[in-house]
């Protein structure tokens, strides 16, 4: 593994940048911002939970957990050895998740079987455990994924091999650097350090401090960042901490919405001259555009590491603005070189990222790549969506769709290949209530109430540790649908190209047809736009996104509301309703002929 895992989350942090910035060209901002509130923790719950109950006190857990350890005290003495311990740890995890009408019960199952299964070597299992607790209770995952990580790395590994221990620990130090969480990150890394120098593996060890390397920049960024607003709020115009402020905001954390008006007012010549340069005379001729890009792209090369790589993706956004305006001339030759290389950076590190996943994917990653078996040779087939960031909405759409935000996405899921069928849906649910009959066509006619009973049915039938079908939140849906895009569409602006990709009212016969026929987006989805429209899991509020911006961390919605969100378009609608960014409500218990869903899976 010659990159660091970590690349891919920095990468996936400032790609927006080039993919979307989060800078509206055009307008310019004041000149006094404060910067966002970092560091939030993420809070796992779904529709069935809107709201994560409190950890039970000390006193309540050490009792029930006692308790829970009496039942099960002859099953806990015969399961002698790792394999043993690890069904039992599966049974008691299974338990726990199904078990709703006692709730310090189902915390001490919960926390039980994490222990269990971490001293078994079960990885899996013991990190199923932690985001259960997380997701119905006001817990810490990472502090829990981290507690059980101590306690694998300490286990018999014939269950879970080193490498793969080794990998799930890196994911975890991404996401606690993701949420700054960078003492986690550290102690995490120096446990996966010491497992590859006992393992005596060269490369593996010095991706990891490369990963460490990484981390430890971002984190003394972040404290003079600290530093630097305690200043500001005494003296707005001091310079160094302006530069401070601004560094960690665009070279760090990819925002420079918010961060560009502290360079601009720092006491770094090159930054401050083209931050001021951007922010009071931006410009709008592709030739003036293409200098600006070349001035952020020449003082990237004196930057290293994500610092360089952010410069360089801000360039690639003027890049952008001046690529459509430009004629067919060495120019905009260069300028598509340029984002060629830029495309490469992200590409590359979300290539690795892949390779190293897949030399190690867990039980439950396999199933869902393979498929998962439904019964009379039905499958449902999944895709690995990475986690990252993205700029959700659409500046110049309808007024739900404002103002345009940074999302981030903390943690990887797997999102259904295609819209869930009608065999799928007779294979579930015994029956077939599509109007445009079809095995393979989207199932339809299908109210939001009649999807929760079909994932409720489907979470019964395939019983795995951890896992967990639902529908995707609204979020969720866009940054898989857009798939490191910012235009309109995933393939583009243009409409001319819809038809390849999308069923919609210009080629449809006003009927759905099957799915996958079209041409899937860059991540694989197939029918993410047209074919029926797909429900999410949130509530819909025409104000939704105002709530959510500027800058927001694995958003769920409104907590309660009237009507759900659909996505997508279907096979009636224009093209333009097909767009990545474009939502509108749905009645939960009305069914239609064009809705549909999809499913997600944790």
């Amino acid at each position: 593994m010659s990159k660091s895992l970590h690349i891919l989350i920095q990468l996936s942090t400032i790609a927006f940048c080039l993919l979307g910035g989060t800078r509206v060209f055009g307008q310019t901002p004041s000149t006094t911002i404060t910067p966002p509130t970092t560091g939030q923790k993420e809070e796992a719950t779904s529709s069935e939970e809107p709201k994560r109950l409190p950890v039970p006190s000390d006193d309540v857990r050490q009792k029930t957990l006692e308790t829970v350890r009496e039942i099960y005290k002859n099953e806990i003495q015969a399961a002698r050895t790792p394999r043993e311990m690890q069904a039992l740890a599966e049974k008691v995890l299974q338990k726990g998740r199904l078990m709703t009408d006692d709730p310090e019960g189902r915390f001490a199952l919960l926390s039980l079987a994490q222990d269990i299964a971490a001293q078994a070597g079960d990885g899996e299992t013991a990190f199923a455990a932690a985001e259960n607790l997380a997701r119905f209770y006001a817990a810490d995952v990472l502090e829990l994924k981290a507690e059980a990580l101590s306690k694998l790395f300490k286990a018999p590994q014939d269950i879970t091999e080193p490498k793969a221990l080794i990998e799930r620990a890196r994911r975890l130090m991404e996401q606690a650097a993701t949420q700054e969480r960078y003492k986690l990150a550290r102690q995490v890394g120096g446990q996966a350090a010491a497992e590859a120098r006992k393992m005596a593996d060269r490369d593996l060890l010095q991706s990891i401090v490369k990963q460490m390397s990484d981390i430890n920049r971002q984190a003394a960024a972040h404290t003079k960042f600290q530093k630097g607003r305690e200043t500001l709020a005494k003296n707005p115009d001091d310079e160094e901490a302006n530069s401070a402020v601004g560094r960690y905001l665009c070279l760090v954390r990819g925002d420079w919405e918010h961060g560009l008006p502290h360079l601009a007012k720092g006491c770094e010549g090159k930054l401050k001259t083209l931050a001021q340069t951007e922010m009071t005379n931006p410009p709008s001729d592709p030739e003036g555009q293409v200098k600006l890009a070349d001035a952020w792209w020449d003082l990237a090369q004196a930057e290293r590491g994500g610092e360089s790589k952010s410069l360089q993706l801000h360039a690639g956004d003027w890049y952008r603005q001046a690529i459509d305006k430009l004629p067919d001339n060495l120019l905009k030759t260069k300028v598509n070189k340029r984002l060629s290389e830029v495309a490469e950076h992200l590409n590359a590190a979300v290539a690795q990222s892949g390779r190293e996943r897949a030399a190690q994917p867990t039980k439950l990653e396999k199933a869902l790549r393979k498929g998962l078996d439904l019964g009379g040779g039905v499958k449902m087939e999944f895709v690995l969506i990475p986690a990252g960031s993205f700029l959700m909405g659409d500046e110049y759409g309808k007024s739900d769709e404002k103002p345009m935000h940074k999302v981030t996405i903390t943690q990887p899921f797997y999102m259904g290949k295609y819209e869930v069928t009608q065999e799928q849906w007779q294979a579930i649910m015994g029956n077939n209530p599509s109007h445009f009959k079809g095995p393979r066509n989207p199932v339809e006619n299908v109210s939001w109430e009649d999807c929760q009973v079909f994932l409720k049915k489907l979470n019964e039938k395939v019983r795995r540790a951890g896992l967990k079908f639902s529908l995707p939140t609204e979020a969720q849906w866009e940054y898989a649908c857009r798939a490191g895009t910012r235009t309109r569409f995933s393939f583009g602006n243009s409409r001319d190209d819809i038809g390849n990709y999308a069923w919609f009212k210009d080629n449809s016969d006003n009927k759905t047809h099957p799915v996958g026929m079209k041409k899937p987006n860059q991540w694989g989805l197939y029918d993410m736009p047209g074919n029926v429209w797909e429900m999410c899991a949130d509530w819909y509020d025409a104000k939704n996104h105002e709530q959510l911006a500027p800058n927001v961390v694995d958003p769920l919605g409104p907590r309660f509301g009237v009507d759900h969100v659909r996505r997508g378009g279907s096979f009636s609608n224009n093209a333009l309703d097909c767009a990545s960014s474009n939502r509108i409500m749905i009645s939960p218990r009305f069914p239609f002929r064009d809705i549909g869903f999809r499913v997600v899976v944790y």
